[in-house]
């Protein structure tokens, strides 16, 4: 895969290949949720990407974090019990 720029310069070439492939169910192991396992918002896990990184936090944009809250939080209505 190439990655290029505003004017069309290659930046980056991505090359992906299989190690191994396995027939057969996988295992449940990796379906597994972890007991530290905390869910968070979107806009909490940006505030903490940004936080790590020394983004400044307060450029983040409040509205935008409600509007992909609100529909983080509307699509849980569909999630399994």
């Amino acid at each position: 895969m190439e990655f290029r720029d505003a004017s069309g310069n290659v930046t980056e070439i991505t090359d992906n290949s299989a190690i191994s492939v396995s027939v057969g169910e996988p295992s449940s192991e990796l379906f597994a949720i972890p007991a530290d396992f905390v869910e968070r918002p979107p806009s909490e896990v940006e505030r903490r990407i940004a936080q790590m990184t020394n983004f400044p936090v307060d450029q983040l944009n409040a509205a935008r974090a409600a509007r992909i809250d609100k529909n983080y939080y509307d699509s849980r209505q569909y999630a399994p019990k």
